[in-house]
């Protein structure tokens, strides 16, 4: 009994090792994983040509989709500009409009490639901070037109600067009215 124990101990290490300095060493005969660049060089012509098709329509696609984006938040800055003329205050629709202002604006600032510049509406010297609901909804609606115009100058291989200042500038402005209730 005493022989079989010290047998399946005697084995049951011998295993163990094994499988440790199997895990210890690298293995040499596996193959390395390909690059995509010879992937792309074995794949016939006509499929590399319907690939960079793909490509081609997936970014008109999403420049095309930026600039719907960028016409939505005109039409919502133009509903706001229109219900503090009337109301002449922002109802809880419109604080929900300006949810959605913001948002549509941050998308259309991570298509342009950019991102937060880090100043805030009082900070930054070439803004005029407005004074009453009235000047910053008109100021946001003026800023989203400038931005759909600079959308519309853009092209999908194009990094618009003016459009991405534009973008901060909307969302620092939707930001100061929502926090303005």
């Amino acid at each position: 009994m005493l022989i079989v124990r010290v047998v399946f101990i005697f084995v049951f290490g011998l295993v163990a090792a094994g499988s440790l300095c199997a895990q210890a060493t690298p293995n040499d005969s596996l193959p390395l994983p390909t690059l995509q660049t010879e992937e792309k060089e074995s794949l016939p012509r006509n499929m590399r040509e319907m690939r960079q098709r793909q490509l081609q329509d997936r970014e008109k696609k999403q420049h095309e989709e930026m600039l719907k984006r960028g016409e939505t938040a005109a039409e919502i800055a133009s509903e706001l500009f229109e219900a503090v003329e009337k109301k002449e205050q922002l109802s809880a629709t419109d604080h929900k409009k300006l949810d959605d202002l913001e948002k549509l604006v941050t998308r259309i600032r991570k298509d342009l490639g950019g991102n937060n510049d880090g100043l805030t509406l009082e900070e930054d010297e070439e803004i005029e901070k407005p004074s009453n609901l009235t000047q910053a909804v008109t100021f946001l609606k003026d800023a989203t037109e400038e931005l759909l115009g600079e959308l519309k100058k853009t092209t999908r291989f194009s990094i618009s600067a003016v459009a991405i200042r534009s973008s901060n500038t909307v969302i620092r402005v939707a930001r100061f009215l929502k926090l303005r209730r």
